[in-house]
C-alpha cells in the first residue's frame, strides 16, 4: 500500500511540474487536480497504515495473551472495518461533484422551503 501510494504521489508530482507550464498564466485560488489528489492518496495511505497498525497490534496481543477478553476481540473487528467502512466517505468529501451536487440540493431545498 505504501509503495503503490508511494509511487502514485511521485508520478502526480512529475505529471504536475510537466503540465505547470501550461497552467502558468492561470492562478486559481483553489488547488490543482494533481495537488487534490495527492491529498486524498495521502489521507487514504495514512489512515490504513494507522488502522493496520492497531490491527497488527491487537492481533499480537490476542496471539500472544493467555487470557485474552472478548473486547481485544471486538476491537480487533472493529479496527479492522475501519478502512473499508471509511474510506469511500474520503473518497465521496474529496470529489468536486458530490460536493456540487450537495451545494445545488441545498439551494433548491432553501429556494423551495
Amino acid at each position: 500500500m505504501a509503495w503503490a501510494s508511494g509511487s502514485m504521489v511521485f508520478l502526480l508530482h512529475r505529471h504536475k511540474q510537466r503540465v505547470q507550464h501550461i497552467h502558468s498564466h492561470v492562478r486559481s485560488p483553489r488547488p490543482s487536480h494533481e495537488v487534490r489528489a495527492t491529498r486524498t492518496i495521502l489521507i487514504l495511505m495514512s489512515s490504513f497504515v494507522s488502522f493496520y497498525s492497531v490491527y497488527t497490534v491487537l492481533t499480537m496481543w490476542m496471539t500472544l495473551a493467555a487470557n485474552r477478553g472478548q473486547w481485544v476481540v471486538s476491537s480487533s473487528v472493529l479496527v479492522a472495518s475501519c478502512f473499508p467502512a471509511l474510506s469511500p466517505f474520503v473518497l465521496l468529501i474529496n470529489d468536486n461533484r458530490v460536493s456540487q451536487f450537495l451545494s445545488h440540493c441545498r439551494v433548491r431545498t432553501n429556494f423551495v422551503s
